[in-house]
């Protein structure tokens, strides 16, 4: 990453030909948690530019990336075209997980309500059968019936 030149800090206003997007008057550019990496930009045409990158200086110590599971995502705002890492087109998302938690453009926190009730859910009720009791394997006594 050190030879993208992205953890340098720029200015938005006073900085010409930068990647990212403005926030607050800084440039954004990426976040990185370990192999899970997220890259902004002001237009498709600079993602493309950004991966293609990313892919060169990682290629340089061994490591490859996986075009199949990079995915990407747009605003309103955004142009039409196509994200692409050495030509081929990635697949469009409009939404994804990083980090355990979901994210889209238009701040919908419903889909991620609903994922955490259903997990928390599924650990409840794992919780709740580890904890029953065990039951009586049944005897020949409990077996008789009286009419």
């Amino acid at each position: 990453m050190r030879q993208l030149g992205w953890d340098e800090e720029h200015d938005w206003e006073n900085s010409t030909d930068i990647r990212g997007i403005n926030i607050d008057g800084k440039v954004l550019r990426n976040l990185r948690f370990a192999d899970d990496i997220v890259l902004f930009s002001s237009s498709t045409t600079e993602l493309s530019s950004m991966l293609n990158d990313l892919d060169e200086v990682g290629k340089k110590i061994g490591l490859k990336m996986n075009v199949k599971k990079t995915q990407w995502m747009k605003n309103r705002f955004c142009d039409q075209s196509k994200g692409t890492v050495e030509g081929r087109d990635l697949q469009e998302v409009t939404s994804y997980i990083y980090l355990g938690r979901e994210v889209n453009m238009v701040n919908d926190l419903q889909a991620e309500i609903g994922r955490r009730e259903t997990r928390w859910m599924d650990r409840l009720q794992l919780h709740q059968r580890s904890h029953q009791p065990a039951e009586k394997p049944e005897t020949a006594s409990s077996q008789v019936s009286f009419h």
